[in-house]
């Protein structure tokens, strides 16, 4: 089940998304999750040790 995830960035950088995704003919939301899941496959994280946020 697709979780939800708020996101704050700052207007400059949402003006950018906001670009990009209308000269792509996507949205801001598909950008950002794209952006997550090639993250997410980054083979430098393999062995990265995860820590919980303070």
């Amino acid at each position: 089940m697709p979780k939800s995830v708020n996101l704050e960035v700052d207007d400059q950088l949402y003006a950018q998304l906001q670009q990009r995704a209308a000269a792509e003919g996507t949205t801001v939301e598909h950008l950002i999750a794209e952006a997550a899941r090639d993250a997410a496959r980054d083979p430098r994280l393999e062995d990265a040790t995860y820590r919980a946020a303070p």
